[in-house]
């Protein structure tokens, strides 16, 4: 008699004359398994438990009752048909490999783009967006971001740019307030949500919930910076995956392109969908994939069978390396983070200062405009300094947002910084892989950090713009990347120092970072910079536009 396989989404059972294979099964199965005879075993559905059945008993009868439709396109999503597929219409002509990412992506229900930082993920995305709207499979979308700060530039900054002409939109930018009045009710409009991953964690998850109710098979999840939920555990983890119950439309992203450790990218698919790797369990898939070792042998510290896992994810993802890209020989990306509140009242209280002082007539010239905003700069970036007295540090979300931009840049980066006392913190936290080049360093250590950066010995260069921005050749044969911490008032130090990475000889595209804390004079400053004015050709009204902005 021939073994009988039933699969069902959850659980599969298995009959027949299973002796002579009970142990291996016993032993290889992942998950819960039940004996409810000799001859009859029910176990956990997963691809990976399937595929030991079916290597063990090859010619059984199987029966399947799950649902498969073809992953290629959607599934039927609701009581009327999809309309027929749309003309794109792009605000912005896609590159090759973007629009490479829209043709494969715009119907798959689950997608996933790692790809190194400032390759235009968040284009991409909205492009699949519009698709999906114009078709009618989606019109709700969750994006959740980290680290915080970015969730309000998907709609501040990026939908104006990327969203199709003639698609309106009603979104919200959750901040821990009351929802605006569309929500919850019916629209012919697309609606998104764009939020901190954390809003899964807080009341958020409440109305995360209620939308997700509403929208239900046409919703879109998109998860931005996806390592925030490598951990399958987490609060955040578990909330996500049964928030995401009522749809198969899900998709992550993420600025490192390769991860160092496969367990992290386990997480992520689970989310996707558990199918797509096999194991629901980071035990089996540990078994398979990783080689473990260190402290009770509990630490990854190599990998195996890295071609399966590849060809098991590639029909879901686009990884995409520097080299990988036809891009511009120059990109530029922000950054944005949320100061804390404490930072958010001393910066008021330096406006109102301001403010007041050029009513009543007492600041009647530039440096005294300028004064003040070094000292918002100063309280934005982590520490307090007023006159010759103590330096007094504050939280500092500004390191925060830079550590985790630097797990995004896979290689060596150099960190531009305006004050010596950001170049001293900095270095603290990367500690031994980091080098400095600044105004306290004399020029044997200047020397002797630039090349251990070239040798290798070192992957970040911690510098300020006075003291490498001019002069220091060599850079751009390791190095590609950089990071503006802080930006200065002079105009010539910033294209100066971007020069040191962007020469004859230089190793990729070159790619710039600015950190950009929401309600700090990080943007007025940057677009000044960018309009190549120093502090010398600003107005008084100039300044007062850059305070203006800091709400």
């Amino acid at each position: 008699m021939k073994t009988q396989l039933l699969i069902d989404k959850k659980t599969s059972t298995l009959k027949g004359n299973l002796a002579p294979v009970a142990a291996r099964l016993a032993l290889g199965l992942e998950g819960r398994k039940t004996w409810l005879a000799p001859n009859q075993l029910r176990f956990e559905t997963s691809k990976a438990n399937i595929d030991l059945v079916m290597s063990l008993l090859p010619t059984g009868v199987v029966e399947d009752k799950r649902s498969c439709p073809d992953e290629a396109e959607l599934f039927d999503l609701g009581e009327s048909a999809p309309l027929g597929s749309p003309v794109p219409r792009f605000r912005l002509e896609p590159f090759d490999f973007q629009r490479e990412n829209f043709e494969r992506f715009k119907d798959k229900p689950v997608w996933a783009i790692f790809s190194v930082q400032g390759s235009g993920k968040t284009k991409v995305a909205f492009d699949i967006i519009c698709h999906r709207y114009l078709k009618g499979t989606v019109t709700g979308v969750i994006i959740l971001s980290n680290p915080k700060g970015v969730h309000a530039q998907w709609i501040n900054e990026q939908m104006p740019k990327h969203l199709w002409e003639g698609i309106e939109a009603q979104a919200m930018i959750w901040e821990g307030k009351k929802p605006p009045l569309w929500f919850g009710k019916p629209s012919n409009k697309l609606q998104i949500i764009s939020g901190n991953i954390d809003m899964l964690k807080g009341k958020g998850h409440v109305l995360l919930e209620q939308f997700a109710r509403q929208h239900r098979e046409k919703l879109l999840i998109i998860v931005d910076e996806s390592d925030s939920i490598k951990n399958l555990n987490s609060v955040r983890s578990k909330k996500l995956r049964k928030l995401a119950e009522v749809t198969r439309q899900r998709a992550i992203m993420s600025g490192t392109p390769i991860a160092k450790d496969l367990t992290d990218e386990f997480a992520q698919f689970y989310f996707l969908d558990p199918n797509i790797i096999g194991h629901k369990y980071l035990t089996s898939f540990r078994a398979q994939y990783c080689i473990m070792g260190g402290f009770e042998n509990r630490v990854v510290v190599g990998h195996k069978n890295v071609e399966q896992f590849k060809r098991l994810t590639a029909p879901y993802i686009f990884r995409a390396t520097k080299e990988d890209l036809n891009l511009p020989p120059k990109v530029y990306d922000e950054v944005v983070f949320d100061l804390t509140e404490e930072q958010k009242r001393l910066i008021r209280e330096i406006r109102e200062g301001f403010y007041a002082a050029l009513e009543s007539g007492e600041t009647s010239s530039v440096s005294n405009g300028a004064v003040a905003l070094l000292r918002i700069q100063q309280i934005s970036n982590g520490f307090v300094s007023v006159d010759e007295g103590p330096i007094r540090f504050i939280d500092n979300p500004r390191l925060e947002a830079l550590k985790q931009l630097r797990k995004d840049i896979s290689g060596p980066v150099v960190i531009w910084c305006r004050f010596k006392v950001d170049v001293e913190l900095i270095k603290q936290e990367f500690g031994a892989s980091a080098a400095t080049y600044y105004g306290e360093t004399s020029p044997a250590d200047r020397a002797a950090a630039k090349e251990a950066f070239i040798r290798g010995d070192v992957s970040e260069l911690i510098a300020t713009p006075g003291a490498a921005g001019k002069g220091v050749d060599g850079l751009q044969m390791v190095c590609s990347d950089a990071i503006y911490y802080s930006n200065s008032f002079n105009a010539i130090d910033r294209w100066q120092s971007e020069d040191r990475t962007d020469r004859i000889g230089g190793h990729g595209t070159a790619s710039y970072f600015d950190l950009i804390g929401r309600g700090s004079a990080d943007r007025g400053i940057l677009r000044n910079l960018k309009q190549k004015k120093n502090i010398s050709d600003l107005a008084l009204e100039d300044l007062r536009k850059i305070m203006d902005e800091m709400t």
